[in-house]
């Protein structure tokens, strides 16, 4: 092979010294242009970003996944769930709204379920049995004031109060009914309920709101209901409780049937 003339190494030396200028070489980098108020970049899903970075808006359509609920069967439990819970509907507001004011709630607007000697009663259905289901709405207080014949044979007279001092139907005074009943020689007596609206899911009166009348040696059975759900995260109105009766408590006169409250397993 023939050796490389000088000339040619020559070249190749200019070469190799031109091809390290430019590696050396280091290019002035050019400033960004000012990006103003006005100017907007759009993106490739659709997002308008603005001077910030914040996205203005995004138009991207995500694809649903077909709902394989709505082809199973409706148990009672989540028909009334749908009524009771997460809509933040008032029915005072929404009846308000159409021009219906002036509403009257008392203890004659819902059935109302009591407990007696071990079973559940209501004004329709007596002795209908020892449990039923059962959505928590709302509690207040009412009162019963009640004579005190000086025998057993006379039937007592019973008064409903939603304040604790009028009659609820009559408007008079607790004073006035507790004069009369003395000067026919009865006693008085007043006891302190809680009356606890909600919807039945079992039962009789299922899928209908009803009232239940807690007795006070039940008080705090309710409240330790309605204060584990709590602790636990839980809104009563969105859980179906389990009612029923429990052991019979005390002796004689004073025998009682307590509420048992519990959350549906």
């Amino acid at each position: 092979m023939a050796l490389p003339t000088v000339e040619t190494k020559k070249e190749e030396s200019v070469v190799t010294d031109v091809q390290a200028t430019k590696e050396d070489t280091v290019e002035p980098q050019l400033a960004p242009e000012p990006v103003t108020a006005e100017t907007k970049l759009e993106t490739s899903e659709g997002a308008v970003i603005q001077e910030s970075g914040e996205v203005e808006s995004i138009d991207v359509e995500v694809p649903v996944a077909p709902d394989t609920q709505a082809r199973l069967p409706v148990t009672p439990e989540q028909k009334a769930l749908s009524v009771v819970k997460g809509t933040g509907v008032n029915p005072l507001q929404t009846l308000s709204d159409m021009g219906i004011e002036d509403i009257k709630l008392d203890f004659t607007s819902f059935p109302k379920i009591t407990l007696e000697k071990g079973n559940f009663s209501s004004s329709e259905y007596q002795n209908f049995g020892t449990e039923f289901e059962f959505i928590y709405m709302s509690k207040h207080p009412t009162y019963l004031f009640s004579s005190v014949p000086p025998d057993r044979d006379t039937e007592s007279e019973l008064v409903y109060s939603d304040d604790g001092q009028h009659d609820t139907s009559t408007g008079k005074h607790k004073k006035d009914l507790e004069a009369e009943w003395k000067d026919k020689g009865w006693g008085f007596r007043e006891t302190k309920y809680d009356i606890v609206i909600g919807m039945c899911t079992t039962g009789p009166h299922a899928d209908e709101f009803v009232q239940l009348q807690i007795s006070p040696t039940s008080q705090g059975a309710l409240g330790g209901y309605l204060y584990g759900l709590a602790v636990r995260g839980e809104d009563p109105r969105q859980t179906v409780a389990r009612i029923s009766a429990g052991p019979l408590m005390g002796q004689g006169q004073r025998a009682y049937t307590p509420w048992v409250i519990k959350k549906k397993k």
